[in-house]
């Protein structure tokens, strides 16, 4: 084997293997250099876990760790059973982790091992120090991820840094993070105490920042002592051997029993589990003990850790409002005494993160609201619930503190704020309001009788449309079978209801047409809606219309509605065939190509302009109902 890591370490007392990130090549660097160097004594330990088959986090195949007999290596209790080389136990150390007690052991014969071993590097130097004195010739630590203040453990330390794709799927991100890193390893070390001279000399002369209102913390120093006598200082609390003097013998003596487990068979094992049994109860009955004896200590100083409870609580969550608005780029808002509400450029967080992760942007808001009440209005799916919903979320994370989702963003304090919303829109489903309620509607009318869907008759309009058919619909299918028609037609009779025929194509009218002559629908004189422009249905050329309207009985009455880029040529078709003509937000949402409409009475002027300039004036009221034959 060509050596490659060796060289590079040189006589290295200790060599740390560091990542960029999990995953990033650490064992597998730590399993080289053990093969290059198979004249040494070696002592390994992790901080973390390593040589499992499977990561326990990523669920990811990881490499295997396999040392040659009479290489040391520290490694929590619990690792020992998934271990399959021959081991002796050379000491128990004071470590604690989640897997149990940290221990030295020797391989007596070539196998596999697996290392959990100290979380603080703190620990690194005593156990350095304890594998040299057993005969290591040099330590090797695999380091957790992101683990980058293990290159210097202690004085002439060799690192390591390890840097694989899952930092990264683009080499110029890789390299630069990894210049970074080592830019930072290169950085000299600063002057503690000049510093600290600078910045007294400095004092004077700067206004120093007040203590944050309610996020003092006072010196914990007796509790810290109660929870670390060791002094070890690590972020997780273990009943450690200094608790009670009874229990670093008995967990001594257990590591023993436990290894002489491994080698016995037949009875002398039988007589080793009696007494390895014997030893854990004696261990647990000693952690209780000493749990309630930490215990009692601690409720004297209960108010101090309250209190500091509460302070890092509050510090924790300003933190958490610095960390998200500079993550959105929120503002600061005004908080004014005008009863006036101005948001410029506001988004909605949720909404723009959904669109972005298919490709879309959330087209930034900006209202204002003054005192009493302000209407939105605007097309389906223009925006206005989730408008509605941004200026509620931004408002509220005004009046708790935090920063807003907003280009500006000013507002006074209310007593309260409520959204009343009980809409079904779903920003995820690509739904509006009404787009929800019809989707609802759709849901709930699946599977009712002709009757039940027959009941608003029961309020007698005078007039009510009748789709005349099946047809798809974009991507759906509109369903209207022929019972349901006919039911629908006895209904309308009976109630003296005049219907709008509504045609999407030429078998809808034929449908019809044969039902009036059957006496099935009400007949003569009848009214026509022809829907052109649907995708799956009829396309909206005036050719098209004038087929249709060919084919109605003389004295009928028609309307025209052209869907979307439609609208307006068949409005003017309309207008200029003697028909009349539908508009609203249903339909088509654009005045002209790229402008949308702000409101339907935008577009019903337009239809006004359009019938004046080709000589045809708007029906009133009264003279609409006689054409229709409803006076």
């Amino acid at each position: 084997m060509t050596p490659m890591l060796a060289p590079l370490v040189g006589d290295a007392p200790t060599v740390t293997f560091i990542g960029l990130c999990k995953n990033a090549g650490k064992t597998t660097a730590m399993c080289r250099l053990m093969e290059e160097l198979p004249g040494e004594t070696l002592a390994l330990t992790s901080v973390g876990r390593d040589g499992e088959r499977t990561d326990v986090v990523t669920g990811t195949e990881k490499p295997e760790i396999w040392v040659r007999a009479g290489t040391l290596f520290a490694t929590a209790r619990g690792m020992l059973p998934l271990c399959d080389a021959t081991l002796r136990v050379e000491a128990v150390t004071d470590v604690m982790t989640p897997l149990g007690a940290v221990g030295i052991l020797r391989a007596l014969s070539d196998g596999y091992i697996q290392l959990a071993g100290p979380s603080a590097v703190s620990q690194l130097g005593p156990l350095s120090r304890t594998f040299r004195a057993l005969g290591a010739q040099r330590v090797l630590i695999d380091g957790a991820a992101g683990r980058r203040s293990l290159a210097g453990v202690e004085p002439g330390a060799a690192a390591i840094l390890c840097v694989g794709a899952s930092v990264d799927g683009g080499i110029p991100a890789i390299a630069a993070e990894t210049a970074h890193i080592c830019a930072l390893f290169d950085a000299p070390e600063g002057d503690g105490p000049a510093l600290r001279s600078a910045l007294r000399e400095e004092e004077g002369r700067y206004a120093l920042i007040p203590a944050l209102e309610g996020m003092e913390i006072q010196s914990m120093e007796e509790s810290l002592n109660l929870l670390d006598p060791s002094g070890r200082r690590l972020p997780a609390f273990s009943v450690e051997n200094a608790f009670a003097p009874a229990l670093e013998r008995v967990r001594a003596e257990k590591a023993l029993v436990e290894g002489r487990l491994r080698q016995a068979e037949g009875t002398e094992r039988d007589g080793l589990m009696a007494c390895r049994r014997s030893l854990v109860e004696r261990e647990n009955q000693l952690e209780l003990e000493a749990r309630k004896r930490l215990t009692m200590s601690l409720l004297r100083q209960r108010e101090s850790l309250l209190a500091a409870m509460e302070a890092v609580g509050r510090l924790d969550l300003l933190l958490a409002k610095a960390r998200l608005a500079r993550r959105f780029s929120c503002c600061r808002p005004e908080i004014t005494k005008q009863p006036r509400v101005e948001a410029a450029d506001m988004v909605h967080p949720e909404a723009a993160a959904y669109l972005g992760e298919r490709g879309g942007s959330f087209t930034a808001v900006s209202l204002t609201l003054e005192r009493g009440t302000t209407v939105i209005t605007g097309a389906n799916m223009g925006g206005k619930s989730v408008s509605m919903k941004s200026l509620t979320l931004n408002l509220l994370l005004a009046q708790t503190g935090f920063f807003t989702f907003a280009g500006a963003f000013s507002a006074p304090l209310f007593h309260s704020v409520c959204l009343i919303c009980t809409d079904r829109q779903s920003v995820e489903q690509g739904l509006s309001s009404f787009g929800a309620e019809m989707s609802a509607l759709g849901a709930g009318a699946t599977g009712m009788t002709p009757a039940e869907r027959l009941q608003p008759t029961e309020l007698y309009p005078e007039m009510a449309t009748l789709d005349c058919g099946t047809c798809n619909f974009g991507d759906d299918i509109f369903v209207n079978d022929m019972p349901t028609m006919r039911a629908f037609g006895r209904r309308m009779l009976e109630n003296h209801i005049k219907p709008e025929y509504e045609c999407f194509e030429i078998g809808h009218l034929d449908t019809v047409l044969g039902m009036a002559e059957k006496g099935l629908v009400p007949g003569a004189p009848m009214h026509f809606n022809f829907v052109l422009g649907v995708s799956g249905c009829t396309p909206a050329t005036v050719g098209n219309l004038d087929h249709l309207v060919r084919q109605i009985p003389a004295g009928s009455t028609w309307t025209v509605t052209g869907v979307g880029r439609g609208a307006w040529p068949m409005a003017a078709a309309g207008i200029i065939m003697g028909g009349h003509v539908r508009v609203g937000f249903e339909d088509n949402i654009y005045l002209e190509k790229g402008r949308k409409a702000a409101s339907n009475g935008e577009l019903v002027a337009k239809v006004v302009r359009l019938a004046r300039e080709l000589g045809r004036e708007v029906a009133a009221p009264d003279e609409a109902r006689r054409l229709l034959s409803l006076a």
